[in-house]
């Protein structure tokens, strides 16, 4: 690549006084190599593109100021100028990552610590509610207190009625003035 350059004319580059053509040719060439060496598997092929146009804004950029009568042949800088996009690319794409993994760990968190909010919160309410249907069993007769106590304890009406040896309706019917009389005390409590 270096002895296509060296074919310009010199003094045109420094100077700044290269043609059209003459600076259409040179990127044809850069481009393509350039491309070769952005061609790996780290680099996402929609970005490589991007990368490329980097690379040669930043070797138009340095152009010129490169002095040509020097032994130092532009490749070396065209081959610095990709390391430095890459590393670019790299260390972007890793922060990007990290940045993405501290907002799903952050969010999940957060997804977590609602949940177990909202368990705690219908917790304490169920427990509240608990306690004052306790504090209401006073207005209850004692079959009614027992029966709605196994009841609390997630007893069925065939169950209760087996271990209180009595008939399933007496069960059902109990439950149900149990049910009147607590809407009525909540009635009275609104």
């Amino acid at each position: 690549m270096s002895r296509n350059i060296k074919d310009y004319n010199v003094g045109q580059w420094q100077k700044g006084k290269i043609t059209q053509e003459d600076f259409a040719i040179f990127i044809e060439q850069v481009k393509s190599y350039i491309s070769k060496r952005m061609n790996h598997y780290s680099i996402h092929p929609n970005d490589r593109e991007d990368m490329c146009q980097e690379v040669l804004l930043k070797l138009f950029l340095v152009l010129n100021y490169f002095d040509f009568k020097k032994s130092t042949p532009i490749e070396h800088y065209i081959n610095r100028i990709i390391k430095h996009v890459k590393c670019d690319y790299v260390r972007a794409k890793f922060n990007r990552i990290k940045r993405q993994d501290a907002l799903i760990q952050t969010y999940t968190t957060k997804h977590q610590m609602a949940l177990l909010d909202s368990c705690l919160e219908t917790n304490l309410l169920v427990n509240e509610k608990i306690d004052c249907v306790y504090s209401m069993l006073t207005k209850f007769t004692d079959l009614e207190r027992t029966i709605m106590q196994y009841i609390l304890q997630d007893y069925k009406p065939k169950e209760i009625a087996r271990i209180l040896k009595i008939e399933v309706k007496v069960v059902y019917n109990a439950i149900q003035r149990c049910k009147m009389k607590l809407k009525q005390s909540i009635k009275d409590n609104d």
